[in-house]
């Protein structure tokens, strides 16, 4: 075996080499954050969208849970208790991107009306 031990390898360092898991104060990933609490309310605040909005928004979609479940688990990710899912950011980021996409939208009709609207000045 070429002259290692069986079991060890040379790039993976041993228990002893300084790695001390438990000064890890991160929460484990099925909890929330402050930060993702801050992060989902401000993506709602965006939107212009309250909680219960929200939530009514997502049944109207599909969200086959009771209404009460879709609210108490939108009010836990605001509050940092639940983790915001990948799927949660997704959907808050396509909504975020099709309002920008409306509104430019709506700047390039209103700038194309006003450019039809101008009067030449040698008029």
């Amino acid at each position: 075996m070429s002259g290692e031990a069986a079991g060890t390898r040379q790039d993976v360092p041993p228990p002893e080499a300084g790695i001390d898991d438990s000064e890890d104060t991160r929460p484990p990933p099925t909890t929330g954050t402050p930060e993702s609490g801050a992060w989902f309310k401000a993506q709602l605040a965006d939107l212009e969208m309250s909680q219960s909005q929200f939530a009514r928004w997502l049944r109207a979609r599909g969200d086959d849970r009771k209404p009460q479940t879709v609210l108490r688990h939108i009010q836990r990710m605001a509050a940092g208790q639940a983790r915001v899912s990948g799927e949660m950011r997704v959907i808050l980021n396509m909504m975020r991107q099709g309002r920008r996409n409306a509104l430019e939208r709506q700047a390039a009709k209103v700038e194309a009306t006003s450019q039809a609207l101008e009067v030449p000045d040698d008029a």
